[in-house]
C-alpha cells in the first residue's frame, strides 16, 4: 500500500463524526485556555452534534469536544506544516522541539 492509499488524519477524524470509527488517545496533555469566535463554536457544536448523533444510533460514545478539538488542530497544522515555504520549515520544526522540550522538563520537574 503506497502513502497516498493510506487514510490521512482527516479521512480518519471524517470516520470518527459519521460514526464509521471511533479512536482512543493517550499521552500528554496541556491545558490551554482560549476563546472561539461565536460562528466557529456553532460549526464546533454542529460537527459535536453529528457525532454524537451518529454514534448513538450505533451505541458508541463520541468523542469529547476536548478530543474533537485535538483532532482539528492536528488537521490544521499538517496542513500549515505541509505548506509552509521551505526555507521555514526548518526552523519551524527547531521551534517545535523547544517548546516541546521545555514541556517536558516542566513536566519532569513537577514530579519530583
Amino acid at each position: 500500500m503506497s502513502l497516498q492509499d493510506e487514510p490521512s488524519n482527516l479521512d480518519f477524524f471524517i470516520a470518527e463524526i459519521t460514526g464509521s470509527a471511533e479512536s482512543e488517545y493517550s499521552g500528554v496533555q496541556h491545558q490551554v485556555p482560549f476563546r472561539i469566535h461565536h460562528h466557529l463554536y456553532a460549526k464546533l457544536s454542529a460537527v459535536i452534534a453529528l457525532a454524537q448523533a451518529n454514534n448513538k444510533t450505533r451505541s458508541k460514545r463520541a468523542n469529547s469536544r476536548n478530543a474533537v478539538l485535538n483532532d482539528l488542530l492536528q488537521i490544521a497544522l499538517e496542513q500549515v506544516y505541509s505548506n509552509v515555504p521551505e526555507s521555514d520549515l526548518e526552523n519551524l520544526k527547531e521551534l517545535e522541539e523547544k517548546f516541546f522540550t521545555g514541556f517536558l522538563k516542566h513536566t519532569e520537574e513537577e514530579d519530583k
